[in-house]
């Protein structure tokens, strides 16, 4: 596995020229409504939301969900997002497919799934072909930010940081409130840093209005 892995990143890091674009996100409201789903015995992790969000935003920015192959750049229909799942032996990226389509219980149940096989050595090969966007998320061991490598052909991979304390200005007024860390790396042969910027906006809009995500 580690010689698969590094095949992968020497090659993403030699052909595909990176950059990234990170941003803060106000969770209060995810953080609010999560809390409220798990009185009602239905559990969702921060993580859930992403996904969603991350879906609905490459709906509109579909640029983030192509390839770059033989010179062309390709944009992919489908929405099939890759979890980044960390293994003492290396790293495993199982996919869910359709996330676009997918209600946030869905996306609950097939990701804890999927992370579940992956963890355990029970992924099958089509479960971890087919991605066309890659979310890693280390925020679970504290880490405020890091940057991530593209998974190719893939134009972009979004890195999560912890869901932390902060104080921010609102209304000239210094408050605490729960920021979380988003770093996307981009293909700059794909996207630009505008493009990049606009699409981490878009899901910032929606972690900032989970009520859009339940639909």
């Amino acid at each position: 596995m580690r010689t698969a892995i590094a095949r992968i990143v020497t090659d993403s890091w030699r052909n595909i020229p990176h950059f990234s674009v990170t941003l803060d996100v106000v969770m209060d409201a995810v953080e609010e409504m999560r809390s409220g789903l798990k009185l009602a015995e239905t559990a969702f992790s921060v993580n859930d939301f992403i996904i969603k969000a991350a879906a609905l935003a490459l709906q509109h920015y579909p640029l983030v969900n192509a390839s770059f192959s033989d010179a062309q750049i390709i944009c992919h229909d489908a929405i099939n997002i890759g979890l980044a799942v960390g293994r003492p032996d290396g790293l495993l990226v199982p996919v869910l497919r359709g996330c676009d389509t997918l209600p946030l219980r869905d996306i609950a149940t097939e990701s804890r799934r999927l992370v579940a096989a992956a963890r355990g050595g029970g992924l099958v090969a089509a479960e971890q072909t087919g991605g066309t966007f890659t979310i890693s998320n280390i925020g679970m061991y504290n880490i405020n930010a890091f940057t991530a490598i593209i998974l190719p052909p893939q134009s972009a991979i979004l890195a999560v940081g912890t869901v932390r304390e902060a104080v921010i200005p609102r209304k000239g007024t210094p408050i605490i409130a729960c920021v979380m860390t988003l770093t996307l790396s981009a293909d700059h042969r794909v996207l630009d840093g505008i493009y990049a910027a606009e699409f981490l906006g878009q899901i910032r809009h929606y972690l900032e209005t989970p009520v859009l995500l339940l639909s």
